[in-house]
C-alpha cells in the first residue's frame, strides 16, 4: 500500500495537486479497498456510511469529489456481480442532487464481462479509450425500482464487446 499510496501521490503533484497541503486540511482523503469492504457487503448499509462522510465533508467544503478503483470488489470474498450492479445503482442516489462528482474506473483487463455490464447499467457517462460518452445503458433507476429482478448482470465477452464498441 506504501508504494501505490506514494506513486499515486506523485501522479497527483504532476498535476499541480499540492497533496501534503490538501492531505493537512482534510480536503484530500485516501482510502484503500481494505477499508471500503467489510466481510458482508451490504449496499444499503454502505451508502448510509458514504452519505455521512460526503454530508462531513460538506460542511467544510463546497464540493466533494470522488474517484475509486472497482477492484476493491475483488477482496476476498469478491462481490458477485449482481451485488456490485446493486451497490452502483444506491450510489447514484446518494449523488443526486448534491455537489459531488465521482469516478468509478473499472480496468477491462481486470474486471469480467458481468462485472462490466454492471458498470455500464449504473454510471450515466462512461469513458471509454480517453474519451467521454452519454451512456445509452444507464438503468440505475429501474435496476432498483424492479429490485432484486434487474440486478442480474449476466453477461458475455461479445454481448460487453458490443456495448463498447457502440459507446465508441
Amino acid at each position: 500500500l506504501g508504494v501505490e499510496r506514494s506513486n499515486l501521490y506523485r501522479k497527483m503533484r504532476a498535476f499541480g495537486i499540492e497533496v501534503a497541503e490538501h492531505l493537512k486540511s482534510g480536503a484530500l482523503v485516501i482510502g484503500t479497498g481494505e477499508q471500503w469492504r467489510e466481510s458482508t457487503f451490504n449496499s444499503i448499509a454502505k451508502a448510509r456510511e458514504l452519505w455521512q462522510h460526503i454530508d462531513e465533508q460538506l460542511t467544510t467544503f463546497p464540493g466533494v469529489r470522488i474517484a475509486g478503483n472497482a477492484i476493491w470488489a475483488h477482496i476476498a470474498p469478491p462481490i458477485a456481480a449482481d451485488r456490485l450492479c446493486h451497490w452502483e445503482a444506491t450510489a447514484d442516489l446518494i449523488y443526486e442532487d448534491v455537489p459531488v462528482k465521482t469516478v468509478c474506473m473499472y480496468d477491462l483487463n481486470l474486471h469480467a464481462p458481468d462485472e462490466i455490464r454492471a458498470a455500464l447499467r449504473t454510471h450515466p457517462t462512461a469513458v471509454v479509450d480517453g474519451v467521454t460518452h452519454q451512456n445509452p445503458y444507464y438503468e440505475a433507476v429501474e435496476i432498483l425500482d424492479a429490485e432484486p429482478g434487474l440486478n442480474a448482470s449476466a453477461a458475455d465477452p461479445g454481448m460487453v464487446g458490443k456495448m463498447l464498441a457502440a459507446l465508441r
